[in-house]
């Protein structure tokens, strides 16, 4: 297992530009790590019989639809793989389902296609989200669970989207989120410069169509100003896979779970929870048996929350390693993230929460 010493902090880049300007920095600082990355996943295609041509081949209508859709955020992954001096297919597929280690032992293998391959381990077993409303707020707490191994991919991006096109700063977009240095930003958790929460938990998939994945979902909404612009967004979106997005914003709590033809929206009160299973019921009768681990993990996190939490209260709650190794703090606990609706700051630990040493940052 891979573990932080706890005087380490989380990576932190802060960077102003457009999407060019953005990709192409987190691909300069982080192009060793990205390489190393590619490598080992290419290396895990190759071992499982995959074919890197076929793979393109069945990765194009996605492509296709995100390049009519969102130009920006494909110029975006595309400069951090040319900074980065690594395969754009390679970065595209680990935004589309690509779990590290690689998540398609399928792929060929059978004659399926990649929209057949419908679950996999590595998206299995992730991260718990926590809300707590106070007066005028709403704190939000979020494990990111994954391999140890992606541990060195994790960091914390600061990031202002400057509008070429547009001469006063409103139109700027500005956000702090966590994410991997190989996947766009918003794919774990985020707070943009209008108050706006969103983590973001994996779930079973229930089918699969050409379209927007996730990774590139969530990066889209980064944009939106408020909860329902969020709801609008993802409502008519082209989507491929699904997921669960917890919003919060000023003292609004809102759950979203999604698949490329549902959607489901959960109006949360003063606390919320989530894992890794379903649960609105139409959905949850349309997918597999929750694992062991998910279910746990919500129920202890359900008894542990309760409104009016403090930052210092939820750390605790994502520290809490009650039912060990299915805790909401284990040893798939590569990091946590904690935000605060009304002061606009996020507070971000690398590692086991229950060991790491956390620090705060702010819009200022």
């Amino acid at each position: 297992m891979v573990r932080t010493s706890a005087r380490e902090t989380l990576p932190f880049l802060r960077v102003r530009g457009s999407h060019q300007e953005i990709g192409r920095a987190i691909g300069e600082t982080f192009r060793t790590r990205i390489q190393t990355v590619v490598g080992e996943t290419i290396a895990e295609l190759h071992e499982q019989g995959a074919d890197l041509q076929v793979l393109r081949s069945q990765l194009e209508p996605n492509l296709r639809v995100v390049e009519r859709v969102y130009p920006g955020l494909l110029q975006e992954l595309s400069s951090i793989a040319e900074a980065a001096q690594a395969p754009f297919d390679i970065l595209f597929h680990l935004n589309n389902y690509g779990y590290r280690p690689t998540s398609v032992p399928k792929l060929l293998l059978s004659g399926e296609t990649y929209q057949d391959n419908l679950e996999s381990e590595g998206s299995s077993g992730r991260c718990t989200s926590v809300a707590s409303r106070g007066k005028g707020k709403v704190v939000v707490g979020h494990t990111e669970d994954s391999t140890p191994i992606a541990l060195e991919d994790l960091f914390l991006l600061d990031a202002t989207l400057v509008d070429p096109s547009q001469t006063t700063s409103p139109s700027d977009i500005r956000f702090l989120a966590l994410n991997y240095v190989y996947t766009l930003a918003g794919c774990a958790a985020s707070l943009n410069q209008h108050g706006l929460v969103m983590v973001v938990d994996s779930l079973p998939e229930l089918e699969f169509k050409s379209g927007v994945s996730r990774d590139f979902t969530t990066r889209a909404l980064l944009h939106c100003q408020t909860i329902d612009e969020a709801i609008d967004e993802l409502q008519s979106m082209e989507r491929s896979s699904g997921g669960s997005c917890l919003f919060a914003q000023g003292d609004r709590i809102t759950e979203v779970e999604f698949t490329p033809s549902k959607m489901a929206v959960i109006v949360g009160g003063a606390q919320a929870v989530h894992t890794n299973h379903y649960l609105d019921l139409e959905m949850s009768a349309l997918a597999r048996e929750p694992r062991v681990d998910s279910v746990m993990r919500l129920n202890r996190a359900l008894e542990l929350v309760n409104p009016n939490m403090s930052i210092e209260d939820m750390k605790r709650l994502l520290s809490d390693r009650q039912n060990f190794p299915h805790s909401i703090c284990r040893e798939r606990t590569i990091g946590a993230f904690i935000a605060d609706t009304a002061a606009k700051q996020v507070t971000v630990c690398w590692g086991e929460p229950a060991s790491a040493t956390w620090t705060t940052y702010h819009f200022t």
